[in-house]
Order: C-alpha cells, then structure tokens, then sequence
C-alpha cells in the first residue's frame, strides 16, 4: 500500500509540475502569416516584415528562421 501510495504521489507531482510548465511556456502569435507581393518583374527587390508578439507568459526564444 505505501508503494502504491508513493507512486500515486509521485505522479500527481509530475502532473503538476506539467501544468504549471504549459502555463509558463511561450506562445507565438503572428500578424499575418503570408504576404502576396502581387505581380513582380524579375531581378525586383522585394521584402516584408512579418510581426509577431509573444502571446505566452515564458520568454520566446527564435534560435533560427528561413525564408521560403
């Protein structure tokens, strides 16, 4: 019983502690995510800005980022 008791503690802990880690987690939210530049001659120059705030309560780290 006290080994049962143990694992159901345990458990419940980790629970817990996976809670309260997705409410601390970032959350990325973006403006728009895609940009139409319409028609375009080639060699053109082209660029976006693409805004976007940290919607979570943790610290949002963008480690990298690609354009397509």
């Amino acid at each position: 019983m006290k080994r049962f008791s143990l694992l159901l503690s345990v458990t419940m802990v980790a629970g817990v502690v996976s809670l309260l880690a997705l409410e601390n987690a970032p959350s990325i939210a973006f403006e728009s995510s895609t940009k139409d530049f319409g028609k375009i001659t080639q060699g053109q120059v082209l660029k976006h800005v693409f805004k976007f705030t940290n919607k979570g309560t943790g610290t949002l780290e963008i480690h990298s980022a690609e354009g397509s």
